[in-house]
């Protein structure tokens, strides 16, 4: 739990961006923003001035992003028709326009007035990730929680004139790729191991995540991570070597002992609990574990070529700090479901390319070629959820050996999308003389072996 009566404001003009208990800058209430409401689509512009004294809580968002919509959500039936609109202020914001948020609009009947468009708050609250909350009050900024911390209960709360607690999101600073790192003003680390131009660093403080980057500089290749635990960046480091089939970080066997595992990401604290204690052992652990990376490769280096050079670096330094030996292993066995034809081939095209009405408002239609839909991507929505489904990655495998240039005609009911059933799915299917089946292929994952640590 944090004071404000104990944290001594900063003037700001904003301009650089305004963080955790910054003055707002009195520009910041005469922008104009274009808003929407999200009830009837009508959208209008106001600046933020009547809610110069009121709680304003900022709420960065994009249609696509799933815990954005979440965070919408839970404010929409926790928040709104229960909170003094006189005192309080949710103003959801996207950088997005009306064409982009139109479906997600239309999807879900909430109350929000939201701003789109948006170029000028982002710059006064710069991030790196959504979503990203930011609570603005009596003048300044006093929290930048996770969006599960907007409870009502912390909301009256802090009317009531006493802080709740929080867990911040405050690491939103972004690193200078063309300025050396661990210095004062860019990733100002401790450095805990060097080789040459390769160095890591501990935990960068105020400064977001980065997995791994790898970009062209006028200096030559930069290869870095930052705030990243250790077995996060190798499988990032080599995942042009590693399957596609599945999701990254499950791309990883681990021979590792009990004190090993508590310092990698698969022994992590739990996270997002809504309880700033546990909240607080995970942000401590990420402080612990987190480590910085920067490996510049000479100039006239080519990119591959420094990847390599960034990858045996990589190897000598986990080797030297965590004992942990590298390599990729051929053997793991995936389980993926196969597309096949039930019968002649032929006998499946002429289903696949008789015409079919499209005027059913419950099905969804596909019509095209055969190679070019994506139809398959919408069957696999209806397969049972990973990972308590028949398969280790939903992802469908055709070996129907039909034509890709083939002109189809399908059509699927769209309450097939999260059904989990995959009798209904083999149902749909089998109209078309089509079927799944399990199929097995070998994949490529990362080993990760911890040694015994050499005598000196």
């Amino acid at each position: 739990m944090f004071s404000l009566s104990a944290q001594t404001p900063r003037k700001n003009s904003g301009a650089d961006g305004l963080y955790i208990n910054d003055q707002i800058p009195e520009a910041f209430y005469s922008e104009v923003h274009q808003m929407i409401d999200w009830s009837t689509g009508k959208t209008y512009k106001r600046s933020l001035d009547k809610d110069r004294n009121k709680l304003i809580i900022l709420d960065f968002w994009a249609h696509w992003c799933m815990p954005c919509l979440g965070s919408l959500k839970n404010m929409n039936e926790e928040l709104l028709g229960k909170i003094d609109t006189t005192k309080v202020a949710i103003i959801p914001v996207t950088y997005e326009g009306t064409a982009e948020i139109q479906a997600v609009l239309n999807r879900f009947d909430w109350k929000h007035q939201s701003v789109i468009n948006d170029s000028i708050l982002s710059r006064y609250f710069p991030h790196q990730a959504i979503p990203h909350m930011v609570w603005i009050y009596k003048g300044k900024v006093i929290a930048m929680p996770r969006a599960n911390y907007a409870t009502l209960e912390n909301i009256n709360m802090l009317l009531a004139g006493k802080m709740p607690s929080v867990y911040n999101e405050a690491d939103i600073k972004v690193i200078d790729p063309n300025q050396p790192f661990f210095q004062e003003h860019n990733a100002p680390a401790v450095v805990r191991y060097q080789k040459d131009s390769f160095k890591v660093g501990g935990y960068t403080e105020g400064y977001a995540q980065v997995t791994l980057k790898m970009i062209e500089t006028p200096n030559g290749w930069l290869y870095y991570g930052i705030n990243i635990p250790i077995d996060q960046l190798l499988v990032f480091a080599y995942q042009d070597l590693l399957t596609d089939r599945m999701d990254l970080l499950k791309a990883i066997k681990y021979e590792v002992g009990p004190d090993l595992k508590s310092k990698l990401k698969i022994g992590r604290p739990k996270m997002y609990n809504n309880d700033f204690a546990k909240d607080s052992i995970y942000g401590d652990w990420l402080r612990k574990n987190s480590r910085t990376v920067e490996f510049r490769a000479p100039k006239g280096i080519e990119a591959k070529e420094g990847l390599n050079l960034f990858r045996q670096y990589l190897a000598d330094y986990v080797l030297a700090e965590y004992q942990l030996e590298i390599s990729i292993d051929q053997s793991k066995q995936y389980k993926v479901p196969v597309l096949k034809c039930i019968g002649k081939p032929k006998e499946t095209i002429a289903l696949l390319t008789k015409r079919v009405k499209s005027s059913e408002p419950a099905y969804r239609y596909f019509s095209g070629q055969y190679g070019a839909l994506k139809w398959l991507d919408f069957v696999r929505t209806g397969l049972p959820r990973l990972p308590n489904g028949l398969f280790d990655d939903n992802s469908i495998v055709d070996q129907t050996d039909l034509p890709k240039e083939l002109l189809i005609h399908m059509q699927f009911p769209t309450d097939l999308i999260g059904k989990g059933s995959m009798e209904y799915v083999q149902r749909e299917l089998k109209r078309y003389n089509l079927k799944l089946e399990v199929g097995y292929e070998k994949v490529p994952i990362l080993m990760l072996k911890e040694v015994k640590k050499q005598a000196n």
